[in-house]
């Protein structure tokens, strides 16, 4: 997983966004899904609100291959801003990014939803395309289940990317903030063998007493660092001390 992949993943799952995406698809009636720039699976499968005519179509390999594409195509255009796009059977979704400083790492995606009421003629049409496409259903389940979408005016869909908008400026803070914690983050074998030299060498002037300890993972000399696990000690008094130290240091490598 590279780290645009983990840093979604993060997000993903903390409780401000499934709070958040929760109460969306609550209110809305749509489904919301955050993805990577890169992805190539479809957004909303096994989301809440996921619409049932989309679910049918994803089952076959041609009218998911269709989908697939109109899905690259609307994040492909959503780099700069929200974005929306109309699939081949009327339905209307769309991305907005989120960024990681001043670059894009993913995509806040919503939709399947009609503009408008769809017309006999318009239903009747979607079925036999969607009966070309490769879907087994019966022009009945297929008619019955495309007449479920949710109709959302297009006022009230680009208001609802206005929402979008604002969430995903914070998910931006968030993973600023995410990553500065992790960019700051002291190795675990550092913290460890600080308490190893805390425990070692007790006194005055913190951890080592008389002795300055300088811990390193990338100058240790080669020869010592399998003795060490990443720790160099520097000592300030003299070799008599520094080998006084590398002596109980070596008894407690296996903490490391």
């Amino acid at each position: 997983m590279n780290a645009n992949k983990e840093m979604i993943a993060h997000l993903a799952g903390s409780e401000v966004f499934q709070d958040y995406a929760r109460a969306y698809s609550t209110a809305t009636g749509m489904p919301l899904a955050f993805r990577p720039l890169e992805t190539f699976d479809l957004p909303f499968q096994g989301k809440l609100q996921e619409n049932a005519f989309c679910a049918m179509m994803a089952r076959k390999n041609r009218s998911c291959a269709a989908c697939l594409q109109m899905q690259d195509k609307l994040r492909q255009n959503s780099l700069e801003k929200a974005t929306t796009a109309i699939c081949v059977h009327g339905l209307c979704e769309a991305a907005v990014p989120v960024r990681l400083g001043d670059k894009v790492i993913g995509f806040l995606q919503t939709g399947q939803v009609l503009a408008e009421k769809p017309t006999p003629a318009q239903i009747e049409r979607v079925v036999a395309n969607a009966r070309k496409l490769g879907a087994e259903q019966t022009p009945e389940a297929l008619r019955t289940a495309y007449l479920k979408t949710p109709i959302v005016s297009r006022e009230k869909f680009r208001s609802t990317l206005h929402l979008l908008s604002s969430f995903a400026e914070l998910l931006s803070m968030k993973s600023n903030q995410v990553a500065v914690a992790q960019a700051n983050t002291e190795p675990p074998v550092i913290t460890r063998a600080k308490k190893i030299i805390q425990e070692a060498f007790p006194g005055p002037g913190g951890a080592g007493g008389p002795c300055e300890f300088i811990l390193s993972v990338q100058t240790f000399p080669q020869d010592h660092r399998n003795d060490f696990h990443g720790v160099r000690l520097q000592n300030a008094d003299g070799d008599g001390q520094k080998s006084v130290a590398q002596s109980k240091l070596a008894g407690q490598r296996d903490c490391l």
